[in-house]
């Protein structure tokens, strides 16, 4: 199951749109377990896929990914 995370962020009108993918990125990062390898089958630069997660985290006002080093952990519930 290999689906493109589409279009970037730059590309985006209206926040409901950019919401969805910002949440299919952060599903795809918890399954893959690789910002890089998410942002390598989407097109984008790992820097947008972090962007996602960061925005995500905003909104929220939660951590949802522990990635401070190599490994991605799921944040507390």
């Amino acid at each position: 199951m290999d689906t493109k995370v589409t279009p970037p962020v730059s590309q985006l009108n209206g926040g409901a749109l950019k919401d969805l993918v910002s949440l299919r990125i952060f599903t795809r990062v918890v399954e893959l377990q690789s910002f890089s390898e998410v942002a390598r089958r989407a097109g984008v630069t790992p820097a947008t896929v972090i962007k996602h997660i960061a925005s995500l985290e905003a909104q929220l006002r939660t951590r949802l990914l522990n990635h401070r080093s190599r490994r991605i952990r799921r944040g507390r519930r």
